[in-house]
Order: structure tokens, then C-alpha cells, then sequence
């Protein structure tokens, strides 16, 4: 019995016997119990993305694309930009190539989406944009040999986009052109098609709708500057992150205006950097977009479910934050400055504090003209966005769109964003431009809005 025993103790001490699980049950308990909390903790921790996907987006944008890229646009300085996504391999951003840089991302150290995603034929307009810059780099033909004969405002649908006549000097036949175009189209733009309608013509086209003509000519040195007089209005968005990008725009030799963030974290520095150098200040206003709250503006928005009070409240305050400004214009909103009501209130606030008011025109129904009217607000209207792709050559593209506009039309304003590519062909323009073209302060074209300049034509 003594043995038995003995031998019963004796197994009951090692490991893995009924005896030892129940002498150290409360501390396999508790051992247990912190491996569980670990395991929670390291699941929490775990790296789902970048911060801002966890915080309202502070913006392109608008990806806007409203652009080739994606919505957030949260990236530390000098890091790339995603170009757009080929259909074939949606979940990769697409790497640089030497012959073919990618759009380049913004140095502001917190960026918000400038333009939220709208209708795919506009973001499919841009992505043909990117095929044909892609193009001609690849085919080594520079902005000197090719120009824009005509740009003209076209409506489809909900879609407000510019047709393009393009003239390219090329040595050889068009099709050795449409070759690679046809491959970049097929990649980042597979909607589009594109045909020769003549012998030295290209035409492309999306839903049936021609967008680009493309007309080549031999190669006879630097393509002519544009002729004609007309006035062309930078302004730059999303202000107020980056002070140092905000004494280069002040440096360049023509004026730029600044539309600075209410809330950002230098908005009264940035807005004294603009009145230093005689510069126009208006406030950017973050407005409701059509996807909200998947994308967020970021503080100070106004949005369509709020009262009256509430968003004259919002303005008055954001109008308080921004000292010296002159006019507002809207970041993001294409779902409120669809609102007649909401651009009805903005309004009134405006012309009590006797300031214009900028259409950003994320939406082809914005109410805000109208509102301006009713209220007696001066208004003007936005032609061109400058960097839905934010790298130099792309900007200088959309640069030549503004200018044929402005030289056609009498005028013309852009809209720019913060981003080293932007500032770069900003620099370049000074020496480029159309000896035709003056560069003005936004304020002076907004006009009454029942005759306003910014008229759609």
C-alpha cells in the first residue's frame, strides 16, 4: 500500500498529472488569461494602414481621382502618388518607370482628398489624359512639339469635361502613334477607343463621345505660342499645412490665390505669408461630398442635414478663422453645393461680409450661381483643375488648357493644389506662357452673378 501510494504521489507530481493541474490551476489561469490579453492586444495593434484611414481625411484629391489617384492622400513628403490603376492588377500601385514618371504626391504634411470621385466618364477622361502624357514621353516627343489648337467645355450626362484638339509633330505615320497609345489606353483607360478618322488624325473617344482629337504634322521646330489676349486666375488649395510651399507660391513672379483651410494647423500664418506679398486670401470652405462619410472634408464642413442656423453658424466662425480673406470657395461639396438651400444660407452669410464666392464646380448642379444671384454675391466660376496627376509635365498640360481657354474666352481660372509638381510647372509658366496672357488675382473676375464671367461656355 505504502509502494502504491508513493508510486500514485510520484506520478502526480509530474507534469501532466491530474495532481499537478490541480496544485497550479490558478496560475495556469492566470498565464492563460495574459496570453488571451496579448493575443487582443496584438490584434489591436496590428497595422490595418496608414492613420488617416483612421481619422477624418484631410485632404487631392479629388483622386478627387476626381484624378488618377486614390482618395486618401495622407503621404509624408516626397513619396509617390498613385497613378491610375490598371485594371489588370487593381491592388498594386503601379511603379515609376524612367521614361514614364508617375504623378508625384503632395509635401503637405496632412492632405486631405481636394476633389471627391465623380462621374467615371470624368475620371475616365483623366485616366486618358495619363495614356497620352504617357505617350508622348515614351515616343521622347517634348511640350515644344506639341500644343493645343482648341479647348472647349462639353457637358455629358452629369459630366462637365473639356474636348481636346491636340497638334503633335511626329516624323512618321499616326499608326506608329496609336500603337503605344492604344496599349497605355488599354491599361489605365479601357473604356476608351481610339480610330483614325483621317490621314494625319486620330480621334479618341469614351461612351461614344469624342474627347481628343489628335492632329500630327511633321516636325518643323518648337510649336508657335497661341495668339490672342485674355487674363488667366491661378488659385491653390488646400492651404495651411505646409508653410514652406506657401512662401514658394508667394515667390513666383505672377500672383496666385491662396484658398486656405479654416482649420488647419498654420492657417494664419499661411493667410499673413498672402498678404505680405499682396496676394488674394480666400477660405476654403470643406463642404459635403456626394460619398460622405466615407470621405470626410475634415473639420469645420458643412453638411445638407444641418439646420439653417447651424451652417450660417459653421461660415461666421470658419469666416472668423481666416483673417484678411476676401471670398470662399468650396472644398469637396458636391452634394452641398447641390443644395439650393444650403448654398442659399452660404450665401447670405457672403454677402454680410461683403465676399465672393468661388465655385470649385465639383458638380455640374451646383446651385451655388444661382444662390449667388438671389443674394447678390459676386461669383466666378472654376475651368481647370491643374493637377488631378500632380507631376510637372501633366500640370503643364492642364496649364495650356487654361490658357487656350483664357485666350479664346477672355479669361479662364485654374485650380491648383500644394504638390512639388505643381510648383514646379508653375515656375516653368512664368517663361512659357502665351505673351498674350496675363496672370490676375481671382477676385478681380467675380462679377455679378447674373452676368458673372465664369458663365459656362
Amino acid at each position: 500500500m505504502t509502494r502504491k501510494s508513493s508510486s500514485k504521489r510520484d506520478r502526480s507530481s509530474k507534469g501532466g498529472g491530474p495532481g499537478f493541474l490541480r496544485r497550479h490551476w490558478h496560475w495556469l489561469t492566470v498565464a492563460l488569461a495574459g496570453a488571451g490579453l496579448l493575443a487582443t492586444m496584438l490584434v489591436l495593434l496590428k497595422p490595418t494602414g496608414p492613420l488617416s484611414t483612421l481619422l477624418p481625411q484631410r485632404s487631392t484629391t479629388e483622386r478627387p481621382v476626381e484624378q488618377p489617384r486614390t482618395a486618401d492622400r495622407d503621404q509624408a513628403a516626397g513619396q509617390q502618388a498613385s497613378a491610375p490603376k490598371p485594371r489588370q492588377d487593381e491592388a498594386q500601385t503601379p511603379q515609376a518607370t524612367p521614361a514614364t514618371p508617375e504623378p508625384q504626391a503632395g509635401n503637405e504634411s496632412e492632405q486631405r482628398p481636394f476633389e471627391e470621385y465623380g462621374a467615371s466618364f470624368e475620371d475616365d477622361l483623366k485616366k486618358i489624359d495619363f495614356s497620352l502624357l504617357t505617350t508622348l514621353r515614351q515616343l521622347d516627343i517634348g511640350p515644344q512639339h506639341y500644343s493645343l489648337i482648341e479647348v472647349t467645355r462639353q457637358h455629358e450626362g452629369d459630366a462637365d469635361y473639356l474636348k481636346q484638339s491636340i497638334s503633335v509633330q511626329f516624323a512618321h505615320d499616326p499608326s506608329e502613334f496609336a500603337a503605344p497609345l492604344r496599349a497605355n489606353l488599354a491599361k489605365w483607360a479601357p473604356a476608351a477607343k481610339i480610330e483614325r478618322t483621317a490621314r494625319d488624325t486620330l480621334t479618341i473617344s469614351l461612351q461614344g463621345t469624342e474627347t481628343h482629337i489628335l492632329r500630327f504634322t511633321q516636325p518643323d521646330g518648337p510649336a508657335a505660342k497661341p495668339t490672342g489676349t485674355g487674363v488667366l486666375a491661378i488659385v491653390i488649395d488646400d492651404l495651411g499645412e505646409n508653410v514652406r510651399m506657401a512662401e514658394a507660391l508667394a515667390a513666383l513672379p505672377y500672383p496666385v490665390t491662396f484658398a486656405i483651410w479654416p482649420q488647419a494647423s498654420h492657417t494664419q500664418a499661411t493667410a499673413e505669408i498672402a498678404h505680405k506679398h499682396g496676394l488674394d486670401v480666400i477660405i476654403h470652405q470643406p463642404m459635403e461630398p456626394n460619398n460622405f462619410p466615407r470621405i470626410k472634408p475634415g473639420p469645420g464642413v458643412v453638411l445638407t442635414r444641418m439646420s439653417d442656423a447651424e451652417i450660417a453658424r459653421i461660415i461666421e466662425h470658419n469666416i472668423t478663422l481666416v483673417p484678411g480673406a476676401i471670398g470662399m470657395n468650396n472644398h469637396m461639396g458636391s452634394k452641398f453645393t447641390s443644395s439650393a438651400r444650403g448654398m442659399r444660407v452660404v450665401m447670405s452669410v457672403l454677402k454680410k461680409h461683403n465676399l465672393f464666392f468661388l465655385d470649385s464646380r465639383t458638380s455640374s448642379r451646383s446651385a451655388a450661381q444661382a444662390a449667388a444671384a438671389q443674394y447678390d454675391v459676386r461669383f466666378v466660376g472654376r475651368h481647370v483643375f491643374l493637377d488631378n496627376i500632380p507631376n510637372e509635365d501633366a500640370v503643364m498640360l492642364q496649364l495650356l488648357k487654361a490658357e487656350n481657354m483664357a485666350l479664346k474666352n477672355g479669361f479662364a481660372v485654374a485650380i491648383g493644389h500644394p504638390h512639388p509638381g505643381t510648383l514646379a510647372a508653375l515656375k516653368r509658366w512664368s517663361s512659357e506662357a502665351a505673351p498674350g496672357l496675363r496672370m490676375v488675382a481671382v477676385s478681380s473676375l467675380a462679377r455679378d452673378p447674373s452676368k458673372s464671367l465664369a458663365s459656362r461656355k
